[in-house]
């Protein structure tokens, strides 16, 4: 059997592990809604996602879920795809 110092890392672990899942099943969900509103061209809906996800990013990140350039580099793209929507819209 393990020690009690081992079998402890092991459970949180294994805690760690469902949460940071967790948190990027709901990172792809929100990024797969913005990239779907940019893709039908609605800049409306966009605009109104894009925050949310940028600050869900940013929290991921500091928590070191995903590395802070994945973060700015995805909030980036998005950003530049809205503006290049925008424009074109207007």
């Amino acid at each position: 059997m393990n020690r009690p110092s081992t079998a402890k890392r092991i459970r949180q672990i294994a805690a760690r592990t469902l949460r940071n899942r967790a948190i990027r099943s709901e990172l792809k969900t929100r990024l797969k809604a913005v990239k779907a509103a940019l893709d039908a061209k609605d800049v409306k809906t966009a605009a109104a996602l894009l925050p949310p996800i940028a600050s869900s990013l940013g929290k991921a990140a500091s928590k070191r879920i995903i590395t802070r350039a994945r973060a700015s580099r995805t909030t980036a793209r998005l950003a530049k795809r809205l503006h290049q929507l925008s424009v074109a819209a207007s």
